[in-house]
């Protein structure tokens, strides 16, 4: 006889689980990371004057200029990522959901 072995569905999920675990951690340096060079942009940057437009901002120096707009970018990634990041969770939990809530034959969830 076989030793028992767990439902390749355990399996699958636990996979699930450890992978969006490390997703979740490399999300979270990630956006440390981003909104740390966000800010230290700006801490460097000297003061500027800003003409505000219907298209654009334009600056008075280049530099601050590029600054603004890799920040926007780099804000923009963080939302991109959160958003990815909560879409997983979401399909993990529906997962789980479905594991322990969705058995019809009368069996544990263990």
């Amino acid at each position: 006889m076989e030793p028992n072995r767990k439902p390749v569905v355990d399996t699958n999920l636990l996979w699930a689980v450890a992978i969006l675990t490390i997703a979740s951690g490399l999300t979270a340096l990630a956006t440390a990371w981003i909104c740390e060079q966000v800010l230290a942009a700006f801490r460097d940057s000297h003061a500027f004057a800003a003409l505000l437009t219907k298209d654009a901002v334009i600056l008075d120096d280049k530099n601050t200029e590029t600054q603004l707009r890799m920040s926007t970018a780099a804000l923009k990634v963080v939302r991109d990522l959160a958003t990815c990041l909560a879409i997983g969770c979401a399909g993990v939990g529906v997962a789980l959901g479905v594991r322990v809530f969705g058995r019809s034959d009368g069996q544990d969830a263990s």
